[in-house]
């Protein structure tokens, strides 16, 4: 049975696109409510339209759960013949998982030996197709990485063969005693053991795999798989056959993804219609590349990096390029998506994981791995809810303050220097006082097809070749920046996701914290330096603040929502009454449906950015208020130098450091 493993080392090519958030925040429109008209160029968010409109939704109680108590599947078995599927029951704690166990008594060489040996079993564990190998890394023969067939990579997963895997691993690294490492090796240590302490735990349910779906609207390997293959190197002719032989592969991976899409439907997993429709949108937008791909050019270009390569020998791979894309891959995004819309009426009623059984235990599962903290779902509330009500609370302090004298500057304040490498060049400069100093490095920029400009991140950042200082990429998408774009920047760039990739590559000896980092740590850190950049840009600190909380609200009750739908039952209608008692204006559900959809696709989405935001930030308050006489200077550089561990992991390092 082909199925996905949930996999808390996390998958290489969905961690290696880091993306902006995009926009729900309706703060503008409560601005324009409170002041006067509103700022017409201030459009950042397509969900807002009628959030000033009255509505009368009747009030939910938004922490019951008060939907039906009766988990299961909602279409449960269908037509295909499947395996039945192990749940649990109950919700497993942190110290299920994470058992204090006898330290080890491995030390010294021997120690230091064996943590390099399993970091290598894991890398060639994990690090297996053929695109992630190339992506990886520009020479990953210097680690060992090889493949036998030029694929996308397997789509069969075994529970029970992966956790002998992982327990195999996990007995080698227990007998190692921890204190005796070093400070690079032990930050290793704890976040491999981590990982594999919750990769185990996950394999003991085969429900899991099909709780989440692969082909999501915005984040589905469909949404950037044009990106990854403009970002193949050809140094010889070999790597261009190799080229063509992943596009024809094309045709089996995108079967397997929607094949694991239909049983999970079969299952009583199916998603709402709404999304299957949006998730066949995007794959209209790629068949409607046909004629006009920028692969074409892109796949010419690289041809001339090879020497020696004749005339004959060129016009052939481009012939056969061109008749690829025609026969195979075009051709296979539109069967994609008519089975994406064969999927619709399966009966999902779009209401998120919280119907089915087990999907509390689930959903913690994931919490833990997106909000990278051994923080229960009920604390994550808690932190979320106590932090919108500190800045809601310095929001109506301003706006109820008595004096207008921001306003002006508000509606016109402009966050940006021009053009994304503009923008680059000024961060660059700016944050050198604040920020470490980074490796010498280089970067390039990419434009998003006008085709995805409407379902494509702002901009999003992607690493790759990660033993190359010099293989960093800004996508930029024109039909999403607007007067905040420099901030935008910032989040992909200096001194957010670009900036946090380089040093992080310079600070270990073990690509394993960069392989295989946390979403949460990312985008925790990338939405901190996002606020935290903007005094580069502006001096008013009332117009300043009010912009930050633009943006913090943005991710803070996004996240809120997020964990309201999955862990709590709530549906639109709970959405709106959320955000209509805290933002004191009555928000019509209409306005929060495309936010809606948006989480109900894609669980823990937001909680990466709004829970991985707040404690970032928690984190680097309790150094200030520990070292009151740290600068930003100290604390960036010993949180960054913490590496990407868990937050207690990262807190731990950084305050050892901060202590000399």
């Amino acid at each position: 049975m082909k199925r996905f493993g949930v996999k808390f080392i996390a998958l290489l090519l969905s961690l290696m696109m880091v993306m902006t958030i995009p926009s729900c925040s309706i703060l503008s429109k409560l601005l324009s409510d409170d002041g006067g008209s509103g700022r017409s160029s201030r459009n950042r968010d397509d969900d807002d339209d009628d959030d000033d409109d009255d509505d009368d939704d009747d009030d939910t109680d938004e922490t019951s759960g008060s939907k039906d108590p009766d988990k299961k599947p909602s279409n449960p078995s269908g037509d295909k013949d499947l395996e039945p599927l192990t749940f649990p029951d109950h919700v497993a704690t942190t110290d299920e998982i994470h058992p204090s166990r006898t330290p080890g008594t491995l030390t010294g060489t021997a120690a230091s030996d064996l943590l390099n040996e399993v970091e290598h079993d894991l890398v060639i564990h994990y690090v297996t197709s053929y695109v992630d190998i190339q992506l990886s890394y520009e020479h990953p023969e210097n680690y060992g990485l090889q493949t036998d067939e030029v694929t996308w990579g397997s789509l069969d997963f075994d529970p029970d063969e992966e956790s002998a895997f992982i327990t195999e691993q996990l007995n080698k690294l227990y007998t190692i005693n921890r204190d005796s490492l070093d400070h690079d090796d032990r930050i290793f240590y704890d976040k491999a053991v981590w990982d594999l302490e919750e990769s185990k735990y996950s394999c003991q349910y085969t429900a899991f795999s099909y709780f989440e779906s692969e082909l999501t609207p915005l984040t589905g390997p469909q949404c950037d798989i044009m990106f990854i293959l403009d970002l193949l190197k050809f140094d010889d002719v070999e790597d261009a056959e190799n080229y063509l032989l992943l596009l024809n592969d094309i045709d089996r991976y995108y079967d397997g993804l929607c094949e694991y899409e239909e049983d999970k439907a079969a299952y009583g997993f199916a998603l709402g219609d709404d999304i299957y429709e949006q998730v066949a949108e995007s794959f209209d937008n790629l068949v409607a590349m046909e004629d006009d791909c920028f692969l074409y050019g892109s796949f010419e270009e690289r041809l001339n990096d090879i020497q020696g390569l004749s005339s004959s020998q060129k016009q052939d791979l481009i012939s056969r390029h061109e008749a690829m894309m025609h026969d195979v891959v075009f051709p296979e995004f539109e069967e994609c998506a008519e089975r994406m819309r064969g999927l619709i009426g399966s009966g999902g009623n779009g209401e998120g994981i919280y119907q089915y059984e087990g999907s509390a235990d689930y959903y913690s599962l994931i919490c833990r791995s997106q909000a990278n903290c051994g923080k229960t779902v009920e604390q994550l509330t808690t932190e979320l809810e106590s932090v919108i009500s500190s800045v809601m609370r310095t929001y109506n302090g301003i706006i109820n303050g008595g004096s207008t004298s921001w306003y002006a500057g508000y509606l016109s304040h402009d966050y940006s220097q021009g053009d994304v490498i503009a923008n680059l060049n000024f961060l660059k400069t700016k944050v050198a006082a604040d920020f470490p100093a980074l490796h010498e490095h280089s970067y390039h920029t990419m434009d998003v097809p006008e085709v995805f400009e409407d379902d494509f991140s702002p901009a999003a950042f992607l690493g790759y070749h990660l033993d190359n200082y010099d293989s960093n990429v800004i996508i930029v998408n024109n039909g999403g920046s607007g007067d905040d774009f420099g901030v935008t920047v910032a989040h992909e760039g200096y001194p957010g996701h670009m900036f946090q990739s380089v040093y992080t590559r310079s600070a270990t000896e073990h690509p394993y914290m960069y392989l295989f980092d946390s979403i949460g740590y990312n985008e925790g850190w990338a939405v901190y330096c996002e606020t935290y950049a903007m005094k580069y840009f502006e001096t008013n600190n009332t117009v300043r603040t009010l912009v930050q909380i633009e943006d913090e609200l943005n991710v803070l009750l996004m996240a809120r929502c997020d964990i309201g739908i999955h862990y709590e039952g709530w549906d639109l209608d709970d959405c709106a009454s959320y955000f209509s008692t805290t933002l004191g204006r009555s928000i019509q559900a209409s306005s929060l449906n495309d936010m809606y959809i948006l989480l109900v696709a894609d669980p823990c989405y937001a909680v990466k950015y709004g829970s991985g935001f707040v404690n970032t930030g928690l984190i680097i308050q309790a150094a200030h208020d520990n070292f009151p006489d740290a600068t930003d200077l100290q604390i960036h550089t010993a949180y960054l130098n913490a590496l990407t561990g868990t937050f207690e992991q990262i807190q731990e390092n950084m305050f050892r450091e901060l202590e000399g």
